[in-house]
């Protein structure tokens, strides 16, 4: 949200799937208050999941992943979705966190582009975020 000539930061963890209103009220020394909203989407585990499963077969169909790579990173997805499932979170991170590793070893062999690797690195990361929000 901006703030005329001032810097702030919020944080907040919902528990929950949804769109959600954010609204931020400041207050002067001299009373006089302003409002500023903004409008959040937060996706379930599941529902970033399929988007960064569908990312990865694009990746894998127009041949920037090997035939090898790509089915082993699905299969990560595919294990973390079935332990988010199963109420298994910490088994569901270990398999973001092999997701993770692969994808790096795709960019250290610069088999995936700085964009493309950091694009699945940010969905991987924000799923791990939802997942340790739902413990």
């Amino acid at each position: 949200l901006p703030l005329a000539g001032e810097e702030f930061s919020l944080s907040h963890i919902y528990d929950s799937p949804g769109v959600f209103t954010v609204v931020l009220r400041v207050t002067d020394s001299d009373g006089a208050t302003t409002a500023q909203s903004a409008v959040v989407t937060v996706l379930a585990p599941e529902m970033s999941l399929a988007d960064l499963m569908a990312a990865v077969e694009v990746l894998r169909d127009s041949g920037a992943l090997s035939k090898g790579w790509g089915p082993r990173m699905i299969q990560d997805l595919r294990q973390v979705e079935k332990n988010v499932e199963k109420g298994r979170p910490n088994t569901a991170l270990s398999h973001l966190a092999d997701f993770i590793s692969k994808v790096e070893a795709c960019l250290a062999s610069r088999m995936l582009t700085a964009d493309q690797g950091t694009s699945l690195i940010e969905g991987a990361e924000q799923i791990a975020t939802a997942i340790r929000a739902s413990r």
